[in-house]
């Protein structure tokens, strides 16, 4: 990057250090859709929901406090994920994925909601996200969370699992920031919120685990990296409202 550069230099530059993936299935998917989001109104938009975190996504009535400790289906999934005891995030030296990571999946599913209708959530649109089963779908079925099958419950041993994941090699993180780097440049252009960007990364490492755990896998290949960004680039692109069923009964 130099002094001089203008933002589609930089965004060329960011986009130009993907070529060295050209053997990863499906990178050139990555590659047409950041460059057709840094066009698009959607994205922004997107991003621009995120501006305060958490108190974006919420209406102003939606004081709803949920204690994850004593709900049983995250009791669940913090029994197997564990602890870990460092206040940062920063493998190797931290777990790969803990449970912010499964919060980072669930704010992204928040704000695609909030995308699509148009509105902050209520309480019973918040506890239809949160204890339905649309974080079950993305967890087990990844990319194929619409499909028409029995979803499986969160349990103990696959979050045991989950928490021993690491990625393969240095290239594999290389990749995963490469990807990061090109969205951190969008959000600089356009002045977004580098909140959106963080709760994206952290979201899709989730999922990434996820998907090497599907496939059979005890690490995070570079196809792991490009499959969660594809799912969570769908999760902002679909109409998530026929997944998640509301109780708005008063």
């Amino acid at each position: 990057m130099g002094l001089f550069d203008t933002w589609d230099d930089i965004f060329d530059e960011d986009i130009s250090n993907l070529d060295k993936y050209h053997d990863v299935n499906r990178i050139e998917q990555i590659i047409t859709l950041m460059k057709g989001f840094r066009k698009n109104k959607f994205y922004k938009d997107l991003a621009n929901i995120d501006h305060l975190g958490k108190k974006s996504l919420l209406a102003s009535d939606n004081n709803l406090a949920i204690d994850f400790n004593k709900t049983p289906k995250f009791k669940i999934v913090k029994k197997g994920l564990g602890r870990d005891y460092l206040p940062f995030y920063l493998p190797p030296l931290t777990r790969t994925i803990n449970f912010s990571e499964l919060m980072g999946m669930y704010a992204n599913i928040s704000t695609s909601y909030v995308y699509s209708s148009g509105h902050r959530l209520t309480v019973d649109e918040n506890k239809a996200i949160i204890f339905g089963d649309i974080g079950e779908r993305v967890t087990f079925f990844v990319e194929d969370f619409e499909k028409d099958e029995k979803v499986p419950e969160y349990n103990i041993e696959f979050f045991k699992k989950l928490k021993k994941i690491k990625f393969e090699n240095k290239r594999t993180t290389k990749l995963m920031d490469d990807i990061y780097n090109i969205d951190t440049s969008i959000s600089a252009e356009f002045s977004l919120p580098s909140i959106f960007s963080r709760t994206m990364l952290h979201g899709s490492i989730y999922i990434m685990g996820c998907n090497a755990l599907k496939n059979g896998r005890e690490v995070i290949t570079c196809d792991d990296v490009v499959v969660a960004y594809l799912t969570t680039f769908k999760i902002f692109m679909t109409d998530l409202r026929s997944l998640i069923l509301v109780n708005d009964d008063k």
